[in-house]
Parts: C-alpha cells; sequence; structure tokens
C-alpha cells in the first residue's frame, strides 16, 4: 500500500468541509485524534466547554498534571498548588482558549464574592507592593495580566494571587462597638 503525507491543516480543512457527522467524528477521533488536539501554552487561560473550568498553565503543559490557578470544574477558585480537582490539570482535548472576556468576567465575580468593591480597604501587599492599604473605587479593568481598578498601584490580582480585603468601620462605629469614646 502507497503511503501519503498529510498536514494538520489539509486534515482540519477536510475535516471542516465534510458534511457527513459520522465521517467527520472517523476523521477526528479515528483516523486523526492528534490533529485535533490543542496545544497548551504556559501562561495562557483555557476553559472546558461542558463545565464551569477556567484555568491558567503555569506549568509545563507536556507534564502532568501541569500546574494551574484559576476555576475548577465547579466553578470554584483553585491556587497553584492547591487544586481541588485533579482532573483540571490532565489534559483534555476539549480544552479551548478562553478570551480576554471570560477570563475578566470570571476574576470579576470572583473579586465580588471575595469582597473586593468600591471604597474598601485593600491591602496589596501580597502581590508584592509596598504601598499601604489603598481606598480603591471605580471599575474593575483586566489589562491580560493584573485585574485593577485602574492601573497596577490599585491591582487585586495578579499571576494567580490575590491581594486582602481590609475590612475597616468608621470611627463612630468603633466607639460604639466599643462602647467608648475614641480620642
Amino acid at each position: 500500500m502507497k503511503k501519503y503525507e498529510i498536514t494538520k491543516e489539509q486534515i482540519v480543512e477536510i475535516y471542516e468541509y465534510c458534511n457527513n457527522s459520522e465521517l467527520k467524528n472517523t476523521i477526528k477521533a479515528g483516523w486523526f485524534p492528534e490533529a485535533f488536539k490543542t496545544a497548551l501554552e504556559v501562561g495562557v487561560w483555557y476553559k472546558r466547554p461542558h463545565n464551569k473550568a477556567l484555568f491558567c498553565i503555569v506549568g509545563n503543559p507536556e507534564n502532568e498534571p501541569f500546574e494551574v490557578y484559576g476555576f475548577d470544574m465547579s466553578g470554584n477558585w483553585m491556587k497553584q498548588n492547591e487544586h481541588t480537582d485533579r482532573k483540571v490539570q490532565t489534559f483534555k482535548e476539549d480544552e479551548v482558549k478562553a478570551t480576554e472576556s471570560e477570563v475578566f468576567e470570571a476574576l470579576k465575580n470572583e473579586a465580588v464574592k471575595r469582597g473586593f468593591v468600591g471604597n474598601q480597604f485593600i491591602n496589596i501587599y501580597d502581590l508584592g507592593f509596598v504601598n499601604d492599604d489603598l481606598i480603591i473605587g471605580g471599575n474593575l479593568e483586566w489589562d491580560g495580566t493584573y485585574l485593577n481598578f485602574g492601573g497596577k498601584g490599585t491591582a487585586i490580582f495578579h499571576n494567580g494571587v490575590w491581594g486582602s480585603v481590609v475590612h475597616s468601620i468608621t470611627k463612630a462605629e468603633a466607639e460604639k462597638l466599643l462602647n467608648k469614646k475614641i480620642i
């Protein structure tokens, strides 16, 4: 039998051109499964279409389990090295790159869940900044690296690490709570 060479691009083109779902399945799952695998990259956010997993790869994706941080299959935050779901760290064929807006929406929702809302004191020392606690106001922004309120000096998230919300009270609230006059 004579052998022929075919490129990945040609395989994908044939697959997309094909109208027969059974043949498409044979092409994708039977004949050329490697041509349809996503080449995972470090520093890129991926999602799994059939669950809530959304994660950024930080370790070599060739080694399984690979290091990630992000959201597990249930949509819960997982830190790097503290994975709640080891299945997220195992390559599957259904990973697709997440869009910037999908990552931003998920991080914004997590920020709200953690209490990072306008006009609260936020300690961002955990992110490597030495600034004092800041009073934050405004809208959250995502530049692909930092989740902030308008600049890196107001970052609340960077490379898988969240800042800390510092809950504060007013002088009047403290006096009432302590039943004392603060001078």
